[in-house]
């Protein structure tokens, strides 16, 4: 291998190094930065009772709360969840999560 071949792989190799490190700081700078944007909540269920309970009764515990946020029905004494309760199927980057 002569001097010339030597250089230009050195180059090479210092260019590509330099890319790398412009992405790593680009995407670092990207994800950090605050343009990811949450989605508001449709609606707020307030659970009025300590009681494990999952019935038709007034109070709205924190499992008729869940459940009805997840299937976006009104479930014991809690309302509807909305259009958008539950797990949202995007990140907060809008990205599909999997």
């Amino acid at each position: 291998m002569d001097t010339t071949t030597y250089g230009r792989a050195s180059r090479r190799h210092a260019l590509a190094r330099f890319f790398l490190t412009l992405c790593l700081i680009a995407a670092a700078t990207l994800g950090s930065s605050g343009l990811a944007v949450a989605a508001e909540p449709d609606a707020t269920i307030t659970v009025t009772t300590v009681q494990d309970e999952l019935n038709s009764s007034v109070p709205c515990s924190l499992r008729e709360a869940i459940q009805a946020a997840n299937q976006n029905t009104a479930v014991g004494g809690c309302p509807a969840g909305g259009s958008n309760a539950g797990c949202p199927a995007t990140d907060q980057r809008g990205a599909p999560r999997g």
